[in-house]
């Protein structure tokens, strides 16, 4: 019931969100540059909406909370990365 908690878990709901609506976008438009290539795989093969949705939860529940935070702050350019970064890459 602390504040501090609570303003965290706040926050941490919402980057989930976004990270789902962005990649669920991605999905569902064929656009799959946003996906490590096993992702790609996966949804180049799944045969509906709901498998496609599906591999995006997956995805995201693959993340670590600093992994997904990253990700969340390159996907909306909160953060300016190389491309020849590693840490650029997903798993």
């Amino acid at each position: 019931e602390r504040p501090s908690l609570g303003i965290l878990q706040h926050g941490q709901r919402y980057v989930i969100r976004e990270l789902f609506k962005h990649y669920e976008r991605a999905a569902l438009a064929g656009e799959l540059r946003l996906f490590p290539s096993l992702y790609v795989a996966r949804l180049s093969t799944a045969s509906t909406e709901d498998a496609k949705r599906r591999t995006v939860v997956d995805l995201i529940s693959s993340m670590t909370e600093a992994g997904a935070l990253e990700v969340y702050r390159r996907m909306t350019a909160m953060v300016g990365a190389s491309v020849s970064d590693p840490t650029g890459r997903l798993i």
